[in-house]
């Protein structure tokens, strides 16, 4: 599978970016993710897992909401996050 960007997926290391997120960490079975700013801190985990023999991904999201700015944004986002995690899975797994 390649990246976004074309590069192999493998060629990635914690400290690259990847779209808008900043790799944290990687292992075999998951890559964590994150970004910052004053508003919130986001973490994204893809976990592979296998599951009666076949592959499967789980994705969980925390945020940590630092001010006002912060829960105004979340509102909406909160609501549409499950649809768009599951568009980008399925364009991923393309």
């Amino acid at each position: 599978m390649k990246a976004a960007d074309d590069r192999p997926a493998k060629s990635y290391a914690v400290g690259d970016r990847l779209g808008i997120f900043n790799i944290l960490d990687q292992s075999d079975r998951e890559l964590l993710l994150g970004i910052d700013d004053r508003h919130l801190d986001v973490r994204v985990s893809l976990l592979k897992s296998h599951r009666n023999g076949a592959h499967s991904y789980i994705v969980s999201t925390v945020v940590k909401v630092h001010n006002r700015l912060g829960h105004i944004y979340m509102g909406p986002v909160g609501l549409i996050h499950p649809l768009v995690v599951k568009a980008m899975m399925k364009r991923a797994l393309v």
